[in-house]
């Protein structure tokens, strides 16, 4: 089986997933999830991340049609993002675009709350597919990385960014906000109120 999926990152562009690889870990149902990436001045990356499970919410009163199936609507908080999914039964593997997993069947459209992008969507499925995929890529000439270094490194480059993006004699303290779907995770402190 696979599953085509589109990310939309900007408002009417459509960016190609470039690779992901995840699988159900069944000792603790968390999902470890590899994944490539670009840092400008830093090069290509292969990240490793083990997603927590993922509590959903499902409403089977909303539903649509996507792409021929019955969806029914999941909502859930992922790493400080409010996400709606639609879900189908008629596929029934857990399984989802990007980190996203945990529901009684496939998900076929996620996307965050409120945003024209950080959306995922299937624009097609092809059951009988027999496609060779390779589940074990090397990538040889990427650094391979932890997500939690990942994202401090990350953090560091937006922040030396803001640094010098200063104006000469202001002050200021630079407060990381991560503007798209993972703004908070596991290992970070939680906020005080």
């Amino acid at each position: 089986m696979v599953i085509l999926c589109l990310a939309m990152v900007k408002k009417g562009k459509y960016k190609k997933i470039f690779y992901f690889i995840s699988k159900i870990n069944p000792r603790d149902q968390n999902k470890d999830f590899f994944y490539t990436q670009y840092l400008e001045n830093e090069g290509d990356f292969f990240i490793h991340d083990n997603v927590p499970d993922i509590i959903w919410a499902i409403d089977y009163k909303t539903s649509k049609k996507i792409l021929g199936y019955e969806c029914f609507k999941a909502t859930t908080v992922f790493r400080g993002s409010s996400v709606t999914a639609y879900f189908t039964k008629e596929i029934p593997y857990p399984i989802g675009p990007f980190k996203f997993y945990g529901l009684p069947g496939t998900i076929l459209d996620v996307r965050v709350d409120s945003k024209d992008y950080d959306i995922w969507k299937a624009i097609s499925v092809d059951l009988n597919d027999k496609s060779k995929i390779d589940f074990n890529p090397q990538f040889k000439t990427f650094t391979k990385i932890q997500v939690q270094d990942y994202i401090q490194l990350k953090d560091e480059k937006g922040n030396q960014y803001m640094n010098n993006a200063q104006v000469a004699g202001s002050t200021g303290k630079i407060v990381t906000v991560r503007p798209h779907l993972e703004k908070t995770f596991e290992w970070e402190e939680k906020p005080s109120h």
